[in-house]
C-alpha cells in the first residue's frame, strides 16, 4: 500500500502512525466495499474504481517493493554493481541495493 506510517494509521483508525492521502484512503474505503461486496459484478466495478487511483498515483517505488502493477526499473548511465540482465515481469531481484553506488 505504500508507507508503513499509512497502514498504521488505517488499522488504527488514525490513533496511529501518519494520516495517508486522501486518494488512499478512498482506496481503503473502497477495499472495505468490496469485501462486503456479494455481486460479482459490483466487486469488479469497485476493484476497476481502485486501480484508478493506483494508476494515478505513485506510491511504491518498484525497485524497492514489488509495485501494485507493472514494473518500474531505475535506470541511469553512472549507476554501477547492478545485475547486466533486468530480471523478466515477476522474477524477483537478487540484488542489494545498497551496494549500488554512482560513478563520478
Amino acid at each position: 500500500m505504500g508507507s508503513p506510517e499509512w497502514v498504521q494509521w488505517i488499522i488504527t483508525d488514525g490513533e496511529e502512525g501518519v494520516e495517508p492521502p486522501e486518494d488512499l484512503k478512498r482506496i481503503e474505503e473502497l477495499r472495505k466495499q468490496a469485501l462486503a461486496e456479494a455481486s460479482e459484478e459490483k466487486r469488479i466495478a469497485i476493484t476497476l474504481e481502485m486501480h484508478k487511483i493506483f494508476d494515478q498515483n505513485f506510491w511504491v517505488l518498484g525497485g524497492l517493493n514489488m509495485p501494485t502493477a507493472g514494473n518500474y526499473y531505475i535506470a541511469k548511465n553512472n549507476l554501477r554493481n547492478i545485475a547486466y540482465d533486468p530480471p523478466d515481469a515477476g522474477e524477483p531481484i537478487y540484488d542489494i541495493p545498497p551496494q549500488f553506488f554512482f560513478k563520478k
